[in-house]
């Protein structure tokens, strides 16, 4: 789940950005989705990163056309508990929408890919992990860089 700030913000898909852009404004926020499921998160930096890094590559040493580019894993609880340490009155609901397209939605977040390809090839690598990701994301929409 790629997050950060001006990604688009959907019921189904919202809580991994929406959690974050949200309370950083100063607003509430429900999150739907099971809080205790891990969801592999990049925050948007990353990504971005990982394909500049790519683009710049020694095409010698690229070994494949597709690569994985991973972040970390965190639950929205631990997401939760992270925003808390920065927005102390942050105001977030957890309220688990157990329907089945919600579950279908979440059946899909929860894997973790390997970097070592791509850190072997190109030097990508994880800068942002929860604490990281948290602290940026806040300080940009704060900033005035979100949508």
């Amino acid at each position: 789940m790629v997050v950060g700030p001006t990604r688009k913000i959907s019921y189904y898909y919202g809580d991994w950005s929406g959690i974050i852009e949200r309370t950083a404004r100063g607003r509430s926020y429900v999150a739907h989705s099971n809080p205790t499921i891990p969801c592999a998160y990049m925050y948007l930096k990353d990504a971005v990163q990982a394909l500049i890094d790519l683009k710049r590559a020694d095409e010698n040493r690229l070994r494949q056309r597709v690569y994985n580019a991973h972040g970390f894993m965190a639950t929205l609880t631990e997401v939760v508990d992270e925003i808390k340490k920065h927005i102390t009155d942050a105001q977030i609901t957890l309220d688990w929408d157990q329907s089945e397209e919600m579950m279908a939605a979440n059946s899909g977040v929860s894997y973790e890919m390997q970097n070592n390809v791509a850190f072997e090839d190109f030097g990508y690598q994880t800068r942002y992990l929860l604490n990281e990701m948290v602290e940026d994301f806040i300080k940009e929409v704060r900033a005035g860089r979100s949508v």
